[in-house]
C-alpha cells in the first residue's frame, strides 16, 4: 500500500475537501471591516495530466456540485494608486508555522497563504516516501528534499515578486501539486469547500481584489471599495473558458449595481471582437521565423548589435505567439506552451545572448543550433514534427545590410 488511505471517485474529492481549513487566513488586525464572498466555477472539471499509482485521473479542481463553489482559490487585496495602504504583519517569524501534509498522495492544503518571513512545515503522513520540489521566482524559496514518513521539512519562506506563488511538486508522484502564496500583509484568504472566503480587519479604502486558482490557471481581478462599518460581499466567477489563463474571471461587489449581467455580456462581446482582430498563432510564428533567420546572418557577419536586436525581436514575438494560444490540445493532454517557452528562453536563448555579448562566433553558432533543436522539440510535443527547422540558407529580407563595417547610408 503506497498511502495511508485508499479512495475512489467522489470519496477522494471528499477526502481532499475534508482537509480544507475553514477559509484559511492569517490573524487579522484588530480594527477594520469584514470582506467576504464566494468563488464559483462553471463548466467541465478537467482531470490532471498524470494518473496516480492506481491509474486514476484525479480532478484538477475541487468544485462543490450543488453550488459551484471553488475550493482552494487564493483571494487577496492589492493597494491601488490613491487608495488605502494595507496593514503590515508584525513579527512574522514569531508566527506558528504553516503546516502542509502529504496525505494519500496530495498536498494538504493544496493552496495556502503565508506572510513573508513565516515558517512552513511540510510533513509526510503517508507510509511511502515523498519529496518536496519547489519552483519559485525567488531562488531563496527553491529547494528539493526527500520527506520520509514522520520527518517534516521546515523552513522560512521569503517574499515573492508580483504575488507569484511557490509551486510544490513531488517528483516521485507527478500528479501531486500544491502552491504557497507569500504576502507582505494579512489581507488574504483561501476558499473553503463551498468556495467561501473571509478577510477580516480591512481598513476602509479602495483596493484591487485578486482571486486565483493556480491548478487551473484561473485568475480574476476587480476594484472593491471598503467603507467604514459596512461589510462587503464579493462574488468571483470563473468558467471553463478561463482555464489556462485564456479568459479572466469576473469580480462583482454584490448589491453594487443592478445591471451587472448586462455589463458582463457587453464586455464579453467586446472581448470576442478584440480576439477576432488578433493574428492567429501561425501568423505570429512567421514573424518569429523571420527574426530568427536574420539573427543567424547577423551573427555570421559578426554584427553583434544587429544580432542582439534580432534576438530580442525573436523573444518578443515568441511571447506574443504563446500569449495568443498558451495551451495546445494534444493526444497526450494539454500542452503548456508558456512553461516550454520559459525553459527555452531561460536556457537556450539566454545562451545565444551570452555568445552575442561575448562576440563569440563559434559559441553563437553552437547556441543557435541548440536553440533550433529546442524549438523542434516543442514542435514535436505539439504533434507537428513536420515543422523541422534548419540553418537558414539566405536572409528572408535583402534590404538589411549585415556588414558591421557598412558606411552607407550615413
Amino acid at each position: 500500500m503506497y498511502f495511508t488511505k485508499r479512495y475512489s471517485g467522489s470519496s477522494l474529492a471528499l477526502c481532499l475537501l475534508g482537509m480544507l481549513p475553514a477559509m484559511v487566513a492569517p490573524d487579522a488586525p484588530a480594527a477594520g471591516v469584514a470582506l467576504s464572498g464566494t468563488v464559483r466555477y462553471t463548466g467541465k472539471v478537467p482531470e490532471r495530466r498524470f494518473a496516480d499509482n492506481e491509474g486514476r485521473q484525479r480532478p484538477l479542481l475541487l468544485v462543490d456540485g450543488a453550488t459551484g463553489g471553488l475550493a482552494y482559490a487564493a483571494v487577496w487585496l492589492r493597494p491601488v494608486a490613491g487608495g488605502a495602504a494595507l496593514p503590515e504583519m508584525e513579527a512574522p517569524a514569531q508566527r506558528a508555522p504553516l503546516s502542509i501534509a502529504q496525505i494519500d498522495g496530495e498536498f494538504m492544503p493544496m493552496v495556502a497563504g503565508v506572510v513573508a518571513g513565516q515558517r512552513v512545515s511540510i510533513g509526510n503522513e503517508d507510509v511511502s516516501n515523498h519529496n518536496v520540489h519547489t519552483f519559485a521566482a525567488n531562488p531563496e524559496n527553491e529547494f528539493n528534499v526527500i520527506t520520509p514518513p514522520g520527518s517534516p521539512h521546515e523552513r522560512v519562506v521569503e517574499a515573492e515578486p508580483d504575488d507569484t506563488p511557490i509551486r510544490l511538486s513531488c517528483d516521485l508522484h507527478p500528479w501531486m501539486m500544491g502552491w504557497i502564496y507569500v504576502f507582505g500583509h494579512p489581507c488574504f484568504a483561501v476558499t473553503d469547500e463551498k468556495g467561501h472566503f473571509a478577510i477580516e480587519g480591512v481598513p476602509p479604502g479602495t483596493y484591487e481584489l485578486v482571486a486565483a486558482q493556480p491548478a487551473g490557471k484561473l485568475r480574476a481581478a476587480g476594484s472593491v471599495e471598503v467603507k467604514a462599518e459596512t461589510p462587503v460581499s464579493v462574488a468571483v466567477n470563473f468558467s471553463e473558458s478561463g482555464l489556462g489563463g485564456t479568459t479572466p474571471g469576473t469580480v462583482n461587489v454584490e448589491g453594487e449595481t443592478a445591471d451587472g449581467p448586462a455589463e458582463i455580456a457587453a464586455l464579453t462581446a467586446e472581448l470576442a471582437l478584440l480576439k477576432g482582430m488578433l493574428p492567429d498563432q501561425a501568423h505570429a510564428m512567421q514573424d518569429v521565423g523571420f527574426h530568427f533567420a536574420n539573427l543567424w546572418f547577423a551573427g555570421e557577419h559578426g554584427n553583434w548589435p544587429l544580432a542582439a536586436f534580432y534576438l530580442a525581436e525573436t523573444r518578443s514575438h515568441l511571447k506574443w505567439a504563446v500569449r495568443i494560444r498558451p495551451i495546445r490540445q494534444t493526444q497526450a493532454g494539454d500542452l503548456d506552451l508558456n512553461s516550454i517557452l520559459e525553459a527555452i528562453d531561460g536556457s537556450l536563448l539566454s545562451a545565444v545572448q551570452a555568445a552575442i555579448d561575448a562576440g563569440d562566433r563559434a559559441g553563437f553558432e553552437s547556441a543557435y543550433r541548440s536553440a533550433a533543436e529546442g524549438c523542434y522539440a516543442c514542435h514535436k510535443a505539439s504533434e507537428k514534427p513536420f515543422l523541422r527547422p534548419q540553418i537558414p540558407e539566405s536572409p528572408p529580407e535583402r534590404i538589411i545590410n549585415f556588414d558591421p563595417g557598412a558606411v552607407w547610408p550615413q
